[in-house]
């Protein structure tokens, strides 16, 4: 079986902190029930839970492979190949071969076929380098921005809520210390260049070192890039308190955008009004997470992570999801970027993790293909996000978000890595 059904040790530990006083029928509801109805070995009730699910998010990978799970479970092991099949076209593999709950068809020459056909996903794919490393173990980050005026980097810690300045030779500083400003853990950030300011959505959690049970809240983050100094805090809205702020992007006129991704909300700050708004309301895009711009700066592009990619009109709100061919899957995108047509992104709850680059249709209303940028490489640990410099993309590569233990704990230093950057050709 597989559990993964979006970001979930990031956005489980946020959603933990908030009391929630409403039973929302999402992909947790659905997993909880599905849980218990495993671990009480009643598989016809796991099935028949996801079987449910999938009617409400059709596009997430993992809900199909546990509805095979339930049918193999439950002896109908044609449907259960059928699935598999169609994820293996998909190029999404959950280790099926090493699952238990497929013990019964592992002989089974059609299972050997669906393994065969992802034999081309399990080899790497590498068009990155190294672009440079952050000897800080602990860090823990999620966001990358970059600033072309001093050709710096700027990285966000979801562990020590803080973020450090990286420059071209690969020297790191603190841009703000721990918990400046009542910083929670950083999320994603974005540079306006052109008004020197650097922006970052910020979320407690127990991810963040010294968590304490008070510690509760998210807000976007503005601040000076010159000085390092605050110039003003966006705490989550009043009327949504369980709000989650994970990334954002800055509009050419100074207008910012930001993703709540747990209650699928898209927020504004207006430059000219310089307060929160709602664009696009809570409960509307699953998991909202990578957003990006359209090149003519018409279309804001969300990637909801539990269901697919977006286009959502900047002035109104409204919305459509894309199309997307059958044989591929834009299913759990976090960092996402818009580039000549296409958007690159970091799929990092499919399996394998990647970076894909998918081609935009002449309307911008559907996707026509992809491309895998990145695949199976030595280094990923989770990446998360990145940023376009010219025509290279540079990018999170082991956030290490998965190095914690089952009580939330990070791992001691020595089970840490050094984090990495990585850069590819576009």
């Amino acid at each position: 079986m597989r559990w993964m059904l979006f970001k979930s040790i990031l956005l489980i530990a946020v959603i933990s902190v908030f009391a929630q006083s409403d039973v929302i029928k999402d992909q947790r509801y659905y997993n909880r029930i599905a849980t218990e109805a495993y671990r009480q070995g009643d598989f016809r009730k796991f099935r028949d839970t996801f079987i449910e699910a999938v009617k409400y998010y059709p596009a997430n990978p993992a809900m199909h492979y546990n509805i095979a799970c339930g049918y193999a479970l439950t002896g109908e092991a044609e449907k259960a190949l059928q699935i598999l099949d169609k994820l293996a076209d998909k190029g999404i593999d959950f280790g099926a071969e090493r699952d238990g709950d497929f013990s019964l068809i592992h002989e089974d020459n059609r299972f050997k076929a669906i393994l065969a056909k992802l034999e081309k996903f399990r080899k790497k794919i590498n068009n990155s380098e190294v672009a440079f490393t952050v000897a800080e173990k602990d860090l823990i980050p999620e966001g990358i921005a970059y600033d072309p005026v001093e050709d710096n980097f700027y990285l966000s810690s979801v562990y020590k809520r803080k973020i450090v300045v990286i420059d071209r030779e690969g020297g790191v500083k603190d841009f703000t210390g721990e918990k400046q400003d009542g910083i929670w853990g950083v999320l994603g950030m974005k540079v306006d260049p052109k008004r020197r300011l650097l922006w970052a959505c910020s979320s407690a959690s127990h991810l963040m070192k010294d968590f304490t049970p008070e510690d509760s809240g998210t807000g976007i983050f503005k601040y000076d890039l010159e000085t390092g100094k605050l110039i003003n805090k966006y705490p989550g809205p009043e009327d949504n308190p369980s709000c989650e702020f994970n990334d954002l992007i800055v509009g050419s006129g100074g207008d910012v955008y930001a993703t709540d991704s747990h209650h699928g909300a898209v927020y504004k700050i207006s430059y000219d009004k310089d307060k929160l708004e709602v664009l696009v309301p809570p409960h509307n895009l699953y998991a909202s997470n990578g957003i990006a711009f359209s090149e003519d700066k018409k279309t804001l592009f969300v990637a909801a992570y539990g269901e697919g990619i977006y286009a959502v009109n900047p002035v109104n709100g409204e919305y459509k999801i894309l199309k997307i061919p059958e044989n591929l899957s834009s299913y759990s995108i976090d960092g996402m970027y818009y580039y000549k047509k296409s958007l690159i992104c970091i799929q990092n709850s499919i399996v394998p993790h990647r970076v894909v680059r998918f081609y935009l249709n002449d309307n911008s209303d559907g996707i026509s293909g992809a491309e895998i940028i990145e695949m199976n490489n030595q280094y990923f640990q989770e990446p998360t996000t990145g940023t376009i410099v010219g025509d290279e993309f540079y990018y999170i590569a082991n956030s290490q978000l998965g190095s914690y233990d089952i009580d939330g704990r990070l791992f001691p230093t020595e089970k840490l890595n050094n984090v990495v950057i990585l850069k590819a050709e576009l």
